[in-house]
């Protein structure tokens, strides 16, 4: 019988670490995230299931109002431009019966929205526009936004005197 090296003995170790390492971030509850992260009073998400790569959310609501269901697919192809990216689809259940997909992600230059399309019914918004005239609308309207890049605003600091 052969004596194994301590050298090989700490490789073995070091791989077997890694590979418990790679298979928790792979295999990592999107329920788990959503526990730990810290959300705004008025959001509410329900029904958490899947994992952070692929899941859905069974009702998002905001400020008591229920947008629907939340489905992502984080896109890994993008970590190799610097970005992390997930494809949305969202609004099923919505009580604004909104709807929509895209693409919406954080890169080197901070957080972007690219191919979004929503729509919603007219008399939805309606209710938040007052027309010169009577007007009677049906259908829905579509909202596409092709890119979107988050700048933070610039902060003048006060000259000291």
């Amino acid at each position: 019988m052969q004596k194994v090296s301590m050298k090989w003995k700490i490789l073995l170790a070091v791989s077997l670490v890694g590979v418990f390492l790679a298979s928790v971030v792979i295999h990592m509850p999107a329920s788990f995230v959503v526990g730990q992260a810290s959300l705004p009073r008025a959001l509410t998400l329900s029904g958490v299931q899947g994992t952070v790569w692929q899941g859905r959310v069974s009702q998002v609501s905001w400020q008591g109002q229920q947008l629907g269901e939340v489905n992502w697919r984080f896109q890994p192809s993008k970590l190799l431009t610097g970005k992390a990216e997930v494809s949305l689809r969202f609004g099923r259940g919505s009580d604004l019966a909104l709807t929509g997909r895209g693409h919406v992600g954080y890169g080197l230059s901070g957080a972007y929205a690219e191919n979004v399309v929503a729509s919603l019914p007219i008399n939805n918004v309606m209710e938040y526009v007052t027309l010169p005239a009577p007007i009677t609308l049906e259908g829905r309207v579509e909202v596409a936004l092709s890119e979107f890049r988050y700048q933070a605003p610039i902060v003048h600091w006060p000259l000291a005197v």
